[in-house]
């Protein structure tokens, strides 16, 4: 009588079937979750970037900014009433800035008008430009008052906070720890040391999110323990320092 050959039960192939199916799907779970890590951290380096590059390009254009008292006055204000959307600026969080600088442009002449505004609610840094031509038929020219329909462009998404602070050359020297000027700054209608003058230094921060996470934040607001766990996760400043010529 021939010995029956050993083999595999199936018993023992369900198993080792079983023991298969539970090391793919752990390997499918891992590489899925290593490719989410990848998409998310890259994504993050794209907003990043794009909020940087935006930060930078603020710094580069308002450096040149003007101002110079009546009669023919120049303005430099932030969160000016005239600017003021909806939703309405918020000094801190989420502000407006306005301004007039020498800019290259197609039209005869250089002084343009430029604003940088903060959406709160769609979270968006968005910039609004007139050409020196159409700067000068502004009514008042070179007032905030006369640009009331500016058309605004959105150059960064996820942006939770804009800010600016402004130092006055006396809030500079002052002190070895100068702190900003507490209220909006404004040329044409501020204090003393703002009447005719752009602000010595600013300090312009963004507080930005990538787009996966930015969906998440829907209908809460800072202070909310899941929104803050989020953007304590999610959230990145970034801060640039600009000097203005002095007055």
């Amino acid at each position: 009588m021939r010995p029956r050959k050993q083999g595999f039960t199936l018993a023992e192939l369900l198993v080792a079937l079983a023991i298969t199916a539970v090391l793919v799907l752990l390997l499918v779970n891992v590489v899925s979750a290593v490719l989410k890590a990848w998409q998310q951290g890259r994504n993050q380096i794209d907003t990043f970037a794009n909020a940087r590059q935006a930060l930078n390009r603020i710094a580069d254009e308002i450096k040149g900014a003007m101002a110079s008292p009546s009669p023919n006055q120049i303005e430099f204000s932030e969160n000016v009433a005239s600017l003021q959307s909806t939703p309405a600026p918020q000094q801190g969080v989420s502000e407006i800035i306005f301004f007039v600088v020498p800019y290259p442009n197609r039209s005869v002449g250089d002084l343009c008008v430029i604003a940088y505004r903060h959406n709160s609610t769609t979270h968006e840094l968005q910039r609004a430009f007139v050409d020196s031509q159409n700067a000068w038929s502004g009514s008042p020219k070179y007032r905030s008052s006369g640009y009331s329909n500016l058309q605004w462009r959105t150059v960064a998404r996820g942006v939770l906070e804009f800010e600016v602070q402004s130092y006055s050359q006396t809030d500079l020297d002052s002190t070895t720890s100068p702190t900003p000027t507490p209220a909006d700054w404004n040329s044409v209608g501020g204090r003393a040391t703002m009447l005719g003058n752009t602000p010595r230094e600013l300090l312009i921060r963004i507080k930005v999110v990538d787009d996966k996470t930015l969906p998440k934040l829907a209908g809460l607001s800072a202070g909310n323990a899941t929104y803050d766990r989020l953007v304590t996760q999610a959230g990145r400043e970034f801060t640039a320092s600009v000097l203005l010529s002095p007055h």
